[in-house]
């Protein structure tokens, strides 16, 4: 889990687990909770049309 620091009245942290992307962001100062949990795949090759 990393953690990224705005003002001093808010936090992102950010977490992976598995294929998802999950950014926790807290604002204190209204005591508001964000959360956005994105599913990533990977595509280890490209076809490009000719």
């Amino acid at each position: 889990m990393k953690c990224f620091m705005g003002d001093a009245h808010s936090v992102l942290r950010v977490l992976l687990s598995g294929d998802y992307l999950i950014l926790h962001g807290e604002e204190n100062k209204s005591s508001t909770v964000y959360l956005l949990s994105i599913r990533h795949h990977r595509q280890p090759t490209f076809k490009f049309a000719r």
